[in-house]
């Protein structure tokens, strides 16, 4: 949207220029292992954090805003890479978030 009422450049190899942001493989180090990444889905699809005692760790609001974020991180680093934009497209296009 910011892109096409031009109030950003469209290309981010200038919207990063001289940030050190964008370098090839410049984070290769920093990733998430498959059995950790295994731990963070199982956890996610069982909807719910208990303690040793069994009572839930998240409560309401809390509760659903981790395992939403959650559920976004796993859709963008499983989709290789997915970004905000979009899965914001994605949701529109389903009906799921309003146009701003």
């Amino acid at each position: 949207m910011c892109i096409s009422n031009g109030l950003m450049k469209g290309d981010t190899k200038e919207m990063f220029k001289d940030t050190g942001y964008n370098k090839s493989q410049s984070r290769k180090h920093e990733f998430l292992d498959v059995a950790t990444m295994r731990k963070l889905y199982d956890f996610w699809k069982a909807g719910e954090a208990k303690d040793k005692d069994g009572n839930e760790l998240f409560l309401g609001q809390e509760k659903h805003a981790i395992f939403r974020d959650l559920g976004l991180f796993l859709f963008m680093y499983l989709g290789d890479g997915q970004n905000l934009a979009d899965i914001i497209c994605l949701m529109r296009s389903l009906k799921k978030l309003p146009q701003l």
